[in-house]
């Protein structure tokens, strides 16, 4: 059972939970849910008053995509790469918006 206190200057007020157990069948579909991005964690969380630890263990034991021991390697070759696209493209759209600007500029003339 979980258990939390409530102190103040004149006394203390012990306030009780009872356990829940929730279903292997509400577990998978609120961890789709969670998938498809219809809940964050946290609001979850706070909706079912769940601890975050918990529905975690949910989405490693009920998704297959966030198996616990999954690895991304990311090479660092490939991370400038990718770096160098993105300074490219931002680049490329601050050039767009400074012609279209000017071509605004003349148009107000």
């Amino acid at each position: 059972m979980s258990k939390k206190e409530l102190k103040s200057k004149k006394s203390t007020i012990l306030i009780t939970r009872t356990r829940r157990i929730f279903s292997d069948e509400f577990k998978r579909e609120k961890v789709k849910e969670i998938v498809e991005c219809k809940y964050t964690i946290r609001s979850f969380c706070k909706l079912w008053d769940v601890s975050s630890v918990a529905v975690y263990k949910w989405v490693r034991q009920y998704s297959p995509e966030h198996k616990k021991g999954i690895t991304m390697v990311i090479q660092k070759d490939s991370e400038s790469q990718k770096t160098i696209e993105l300074l490219n493209l931002v680049s490329d759209l601050e050039r767009k918006l400074g012609q279209k600007q000017i071509f605004h500029f003349k148009k107000r003339r």
